[in-house]
């Protein structure tokens, strides 16, 4: 489980929009992207602006990342599903991509 780069705190999948982070810390209350986590990414964070150079490789891996999202129709990412309650993984599946509901049910053991 990733940790939040601010606090520290444990960061919380975040099955949503694919406009939204798919990370998120329930101390702080930020939105983390996958590739905002790595240590490339951290070591260029600027706390005192909080962002990672908007027009540096962090920022180009979030819109790729976004990019993906787009077509998952969900902020959810694959390695996430074990990560989240079956009860949300049921609710998304009229809603996300076809490859994504095929990993949603494939967790939850039920039949393609």
């Amino acid at each position: 489980m990733p940790r939040c780069p601010l606090c520290g705190g444990r960061l919380d999948p975040v099955p949503g929009h694919y406009l939204s982070a798919p990370w998120r810390c329930p101390a702080c209350f930020r939105g983390w992207f996958a590739a905002e986590l790595t240590p490339e990414a951290q070591a260029s964070y600027r706390r005192a602006q909080d962002d990672f150079r908007p027009r540096g490789p962090v920022a180009e891996a979030v819109r790729l990342e976004l990019e993906q999202a787009a077509l998952r129709h969900a902020s959810l990412r694959p390695e996430q599903v074990p990560l989240v309650e079956p009860v949300t993984l049921r609710r998304l599946l009229g809603t996300v991509s076809d490859d994504l509901a095929v990993r949603i049910r494939q967790h939850l053991g039920e039949a393609q």
